[in-house]
């Protein structure tokens, strides 16, 4: 039986007329060991061979992906190819563009049945649009179809600054030493909702599948004296306005909530950021046995700085100096870590090395760091992670912040996930925090599968890029 790599690769065979004995000879192995690849029996481990076999093949763009996933799939499993689904949508989350909300065409009846997509995506702008006296709205819904989610944001966007916003989710029950790429998925499609930067967020575990098969309506929406009970295809609907039913579903609700737990922790102002980091909860002590995963599209200055030369780049005209304490107390962290992984592009080494204004991490936190301290500073953490395996450098070519809304992420593996979208339509920066041990493996599992894989480049490889990059762009009076 052969694996889903081996049916990819004898497709594109036939498609170019190749035979076995020319792969056996161009690729140097045995014509036993190439017919295991055929037939699934063998997955070669060296992403080089894959590329090879892909030049052999002289596939174009898009097949060369379809090779590769296939590659990937086989040999790491269904798993990896959910991790990846929502690390691609975790890197593209952007706020939907807005939608004229219009009061829908009919007005649902109390207790009466809605049948079809469109008419319940009506019901929800009803309901949501609400009355304006309203103080609190009740959300249990998983976001896991694109147009409720735009719907539902559209309108959540449209409501009063004083109205309170309960969202509850579940994720998937979580078991010891399990990685849930669902989990990570669901932080993916629930991005848009979390960047209205109105939700209160609380998470519980559940078995989704058998949570979803006993459930008829699972999700549920209320506004004021209105309540929308949906099935989970969005399908059909069950609306309500009797006070009673309407006000039983609410306390439930609200119960319910109180017990989850915290999904994530979000932020628009850096200084209240700065100042619950610094009080709390990113202690060095808490991360000393950790990885601490820095994704990044350039490498992180912060790694070459010393605490007291980083203060000297900071701004901090916050209140109580928040941002050096900040800053302080993440040097510490990344200096007491039991590693540190970076991922980065070539594409950002080069801007590193080119860019007239470069900031650590945004205006009005550090100043511009000029080119002469980050060429200084590179080559010393160049020099650093060749003399010792605590600083492990891995460079691939499609980095999450290539994209123009993820900035950064921290992960730490005690289940810790630091995020930074740049929300560009208003020019500014949401934080979120996110603790959710199951979300931090499935990137952390993630990352692993690129080092494996060969699609992130080894330490030696990627520190050798490195320097080839600074010395063609950097000033020779630098070198």
């Amino acid at each position: 039986m052969t694996s889903y790599f081996g049916d990819v690769l004898q497709q594109y065979m036939q498609q170019n007329s190749l035979r076995s004995v020319d792969f056996c000879t161009l690729l140097r192995i045995s014509k036993s060991y190439f017919s295991k690849i055929k037939n699934g029996t063998a997955i070669p481990q060296d992403f080089a061979m894959i590329t090879e076999m892909a030049d052999i093949l002289q596939l174009n763009p898009e097949e060369t992906e379809h090779f590769f996933t296939a590659y990937k799939v086989s040999r790491f499993g269904p798993n990896y190819q959910r991790i990846e689904s929502a690390i691609q949508v975790l890197s593209q989350a952007a706020m939907f563009p807005e939608s004229a909300i219009t009061e829908p065409e009919m007005l649902p009846q109390n207790g009466k049945m809605i049948q079809g997509k469109e008419f319940v995506l009506q019901a929800v702008r009803f309901v949501l649009q609400g009355q304006q006296d309203t103080e609190r709205i009740d959300l249990q819904l998983q976001p896991n179809d694109a147009d409720l989610v735009r719907t539902v944001q559209n309108c959540i966007m449209k409501l009063p600054e004083q109205v309170v916003c309960n969202w509850q989710l579940f994720l998937h029950q979580r078991l010891k030493s399990m990685v849930y790429a669902e989990n990570l998925e669901l932080l993916s499609y629930s991005m848009p909702l979390l960047l209205t930067c109105r939700m209160h967020v609380r998470y519980q575990y559940a078995k989704l599948d058998e949570f979803f098969l006993h459930q008829r309506f699972p999700f549920l929406i209320r506004n004021g004296q209105k309540l929308l009970l949906m099935t989970k295809d969005c399908m059909t609907g069950m609306y309500f306005d009797d006070p009673e039913t309407v006000q039983f579903y609410a306390g439930a609700m609200q119960k319910s909530f109180e017990k989850s737990k915290s999904f994530c922790s979000m932020y628009q102002d850096l200084s209240v950021f700065f100042r619950d980091a610094a009080l709390e909860k990113f202690t060095a002590s808490a991360c000393r046995n950790a990885d601490l995963y820095v994704v990044e599209k350039n490498p992180c200055i912060s790694s070459g700085f010393e605490i007291e030369e980083m203060r000297q780049h900071i701004v901090d005209d916050m209140p109580g100096k928040v941002a050096s304490q900040y800053y302080a107390m993440l040097l510490k962290i990344i200096q007491n870590t039991a590693s540190q992984h970076m991922f980065f592009t070539e594409d950002g080494m080069r801007e590193l090395m080119e860019i007239e204004e470069y900031y650590e991490f945004l205006p009005g936190i550090t100043k511009p760091i000029q080119k002469p301290i980050r060429y200084r500073i590179l080559q010393n953490v160049i020099g650093m992670a060749q003399k010792s395996d605590y600083m492990q450098y891995h460079m691939i070519h499609h980095s999450l912040l290539s994209f123009r809304t993820l900035t950064l992420m921290n992960i730490w593996s005690d289940g810790k996930v630091l995020l930074v979208f740049h929300l560009e339509q208003e020019n500014r920066f949401m934080i979120l925090v996110m603790r959710e041990k199951s979300i931090a493996s499935a990137l952390i599992a993630y990352f692993r599968y690129l080092r494996e894989s060969g699609i992130a480049l080894g330490k030696e490889e990627s520190l050798r890029k490195m320097q080839e990059i600074f010395t063609q762009f950097a000033d020779p009076k630098y070198r």
